[in-house]
């Protein structure tokens, strides 16, 4: 009898053990399953926000690489540019600093020697036309006495006009 009581207690216990195991079982599958297609539904929702997001970040680079190529090419015209206007501003510097150098410098181009007579101030017809030179062409004239030795004394009376013109670069 014994051996009956602990078979009766036993096997509803061990009956029991085992059915709730395999309750428990579906209870976990069933509910780790709804807990996996939300976990699913989570993962595929932030997978199509990281593709947008990837999409969206793309397309601002390539708009950005764009706007970088064009900004260097107008960045180069701009220095091919600056480099022309520096070489003309130090070619026009040199020819100004050149011109400036030289402006008082003159070559004379033409000289006339106007001859008086002995305790005479007044010209002879040649001497009159050779005076019919316009002004401005005059740079200089000399009076005063010849103290050259050897020149005679005729030709100690004089004025000498001399042309001057700007010495060509």
């Amino acid at each position: 009898m014994r051996q009956a009581v602990k078979l009766g207690v036993v096997l509803p216990a061990v009956m029991l053990l085992a059915s709730g195991c395999v309750a428990t079982r579906g209870w976990v599958t069933e509910h780790v399953g709804k807990k996996e297609v939300e976990i699913d539904q989570r993962v595929a929702g932030v997978d199509k926000k990281l593709t947008e997001e990837t999409q969206r970040v793309d397309q601002k680079v390539d708009g950005v690489d764009t706007k970088l190529t064009q900004t260097s090419e107008v960045a180069r015209g701009a220095r091919e540019r600056a480099d022309g206007a520096y070489t003309k501003a130090d070619e026009t510097n040199s020819r100004l600093t050149r011109l400036w150098s030289n402006r008082n410098v003159r070559k004379e181009a033409e000289t006339y020697q106007i001859l008086f007579g002995f305790d005479k101030w007044d010209l002879n017809d040649a001497g009159q036309t050779t005076l019919g030179i316009e002004l401005p062409r005059i740079h200089l004239v000399g009076l005063g006495p010849i103290a050259e030795k050897g020149t005679p004394n005729k030709d100690k009376r004089r004025v000498t006009v001399k042309l001057m013109v700007a010495q060509e670069d």
